[in-house]
């Protein structure tokens, strides 16, 4: 599905969150773990103590790096654990890119678990509460579920039981081909089974299957087997099958059927006693109403949400508003600038030079105007952007004084007036 508008903002600014002046700790000691920072060593200790390696794969950038050092590495709990059962290494990916290019790594922090001879285990991806990080380690250290031991098994026993434990743990990495693969040999001898045919369903949406007329006609005919019973034998999958739902028919344009089923999960108690996703479903349905130029609506469910999940005073903004055809061209120029920024996130990844002054990335076009968009972005000392900002070179076509994204602020900002004091560009 397409990026939504203010959802975006979430989404894009991933990368470069962390890209402050805040001086990173992360090569000090953590209390409770001792950290290797050489893989050589860390390998050779685990050969002869016959132990997994835990593999922290951070960056400087990145925040939550941070918070699992000062959170979770610090517990005592984790702490013991992880110094009884495990040779723990960090190792930062900038630097040192290696398992990172080997291992695929996309996303920080990721913390591998391989073998003395670099076989991957399992990993753990994002930040994970003190708890939540023990409970995963013994999982995978004591109870023998890592994703290699599942897989062994199920390529040892080819039997239905295994299967169901193995597909678990290809959903949870998205390993969609191999899901779909395993999903009908269970269905084949167990056409019943609950969560596999819930899996199945969020793997023909969530991969993109659903574009091939055979995929979808399974999809719309497993969406319907689960709707009869969404209250019954599939309550447990209940709000994530109506929220696929509600992004299937916002991807096939029905927005009447999305809006209806949107407003709907808005009702349900499940929903209701989630505020994370109570969020997401509003700025959905926000999203929509901007993106069909639905000016009135717009207006009502911006007053649904703080002002702090949207553009930079858009609420001050949109109350100057009595055309539509502003709410357009904003939601043009945050597409353009969303796709300008992936292009430039893809550009750093690759290690590639995004500063303004000598970057080789071509500058897109104003939705609205012929004129190229207004690109700065400097680079610290350490190649990463201190200040990164796309501009409107026509504010005017926005009923805006100034309108820009900008990096420090991780948000669009909306001025309707002229700004007290000049930024940096």
């Amino acid at each position: 599905m397409h990026k939504k508008m203010f959802l975006l903002i979430l989404v894009i600014v991933v990368l470069f969150i962390g890209c402050k002046k805040e001086k990173s700790k992360l090569e000090e000691k953590v209390v409770g773990i001792k950290f290797y920072t050489s893989l050589a060593q860390a390998k050779k200790i685990a050969k002869k103590q016959q132990k997994p390696i835990m593999i922290d794969l951070y960056t400087d950038w990145c925040s939550w790096c941070k918070v699992l050092d000062e959170k979770t590495y610090s517990d005592p709990k984790v702490g013991e654990y992880v110094s009884k059962k495990l040779v723990a290494l960090k190792i930062d990916s900038d630097k040192e890119p290696y398992l990172a290019k080997k291992f695929n790594i996309t996303g920080y922090p990721t913390i591998l678990f391989i073998d003395s001879d670099e076989n991957e285990v399992d990993r753990l991806v994002g930040f994970y509460k003190p708890e939540q990080y023990l409970e995963k380690l013994k999982d995978f250290f004591d109870k023998g579920n890592t994703f290699k031991n599942l897989e062994e098994t199920y390529q040892a026993k080819k039997d239905i039981e295994s299967a169901k434990k193995y597909i678990d743990a290809l959903d949870k990495r998205g390993m969609y081909d191999e899901v779909l693969e395993i999903s009908s040999f269970i269905l084949q001898n167990d056409p019943n089974d609950t969560a596999t045919i819930t899996i199945r369903f969020q793997t023909l949406f969530g991969s993109g299957k659903i574009k091939e007329e055979k995929y979808k006609n399974e999809f719309l005919a497993l969406s319907k087997t689960i709707e009869k019973e969404a209250d019954t034998r599939y309550k447990k999958y209940k709000i994530s099958y109506f929220y696929i739902m509600f992004s299937y028919h916002l991807q096939e344009k029905d927005t009447q059927t999305a809006l209806k089923i949107g407003n709907d999960m808005l009702s349900m108690k499940e929903v209701k006693e989630n505020p994370r996703l109570t969020l997401r479903l509003k700025l959905s349905i926000l999203n929509t109403y901007i993106e069909i130029g639905n000016l009135k609506m717009t207006k009502k469910w911006t007053g649904e949400i703080d002002e702090k999940y949207l553009i930079k005073n858009f609420k001050p903004w949109l109350k100057t508003i009595t055309d539509k055809n502003y709410l357009n061209n904003l939601n043009k120029f945050e597409r353009s600038a969303g796709d300008f920024l992936r292009e430039i996130e893809k550009a750093y990844n690759e290690k590639k030079d995004i500063a303004s002054d000598t970057t080789k990335i071509e500058i897109p076009n104003d939705p609205i105007t012929d004129k190229k968009l207004l690109y700065t972005c400097k680079l610290n000392e350490k190649k990463q952007p201190a200040i990164l900002i796309i501009e409107t070179p026509n504010p005017e076509k926005y009923k805006a004084k100034r309108l820009y994204f900008d990096i420090t602020k991780n948000n669009f900002i909306l001025n309707i007036e002229e700004e007290k004091t000049t930024e940096t560009k």
